[in-house]
């Protein structure tokens, strides 16, 4: 059975996006890709459908970042966002501050990311 939920994977590295893609089309999800917060936001403001947005936050380039991102549609909706980082220069509640609804650290579990994911789709 086709789901008509969509959702957007944004990650400068192609590999996770890949992976990322394979395991929710599993799930009979569809997603939209891009490789940093500039392309996400203009395929977000292109495709209403959009449910959920899972992004990275470091990617490169000038306000492209996954922050940046999640203020800029935050300001015009309550999309559901989870940010995924390498890094801890971002804490849980500073994310909530900037409009995340959750945090995941990488390297991720991936049937526990698919979980949260649900739990977002489910009420969206």
């Amino acid at each position: 059975m086709e789901s008509d939920v969509v959702v957007l994977v944004v990650d400068d590295e192609e590999d996770l996006v890949e992976i990322l893609v394979s395991a929710l089309a599993m799930k009979n999800i569809k997603t939209l890709t891009a490789k940093n917060g500039i392309e996400a936001y203009n395929v977000w403001k292109n495709n209403p459908g959009i449910k959920l947005l899972l992004s990275d936050i470091r990617m490169p380039g000038q306000d492209a970042d996954g922050i940046s991102l999640t203020k800029k549609i935050r300001e015009k909706s309550s999309l559901p966002i989870i940010l995924i980082t390498g890094y801890s220069d971002v804490s849980h509640e500073e994310a909530k501050v900037f409009g995340a609804n959750i945090v995941l650290s990488k390297p991720f579990d991936l049937m526990n990311l698919l979980k949260v994911i649900d739990s977002y789709l489910e009420v969206a």
